[in-house]
C-alpha cells in the first residue's frame, strides 16, 4: 500500500507511522517517506496489510526549530482522530 502526502514543501523529510486497528498490537510501526514531485511517498509492506484489520495512519515531520508535526495532527477538521483510517476490506 502506497501513501502519498500531496504537495507537501519544506521539509527535507517526513516519516509515515502505520498500525492495525487493533490497540493491542503495540506502538506504531513507521518508514521513511521518499521526496517526490509530488510531496513524498511511502509504501506500508503488502504484508503487514490484513483485510481483518484497517490501518490507521499518519505522517511526522519537524521544522528547523525541532518542533514535531503531525498530519492530520491534533484538532484537524476534516478528521476528529490524530490519523486516517484506511479500510483495508
Amino acid at each position: 500500500m502506497t501513501v502519498r502526502t500531496g504537495e507537501v514543501t519544506g521539509f527535507d523529510s517526513m516519516t509515515m507511522y502505520y498500525h492495525h486497528a487493533d490497540q493491542t498490537e503495540g506502538p506504531f510501526r513507521s518508514t521513511s517517506m521518499d521526496s517526490t514531485d509530488e510531496g513524498f511517498s511511502g509504501t506500508i509492506p503488502a504484508e503487514y496489510v490484513d483485510p481483518e484489520w484497517d490501518l490507521l495512519v499518519y505522517v511526522g515531520t519537524s521544522d528547523d526549530s525541532r518542533n514535531a508535526i503531525l498530519c492530520p495532527g491534533l484538532y484537524h477538521v476534516e478528521y476528529p482522530e490524530p490519523y486516517v483510517v484506511v479500510q483495508t476490506r
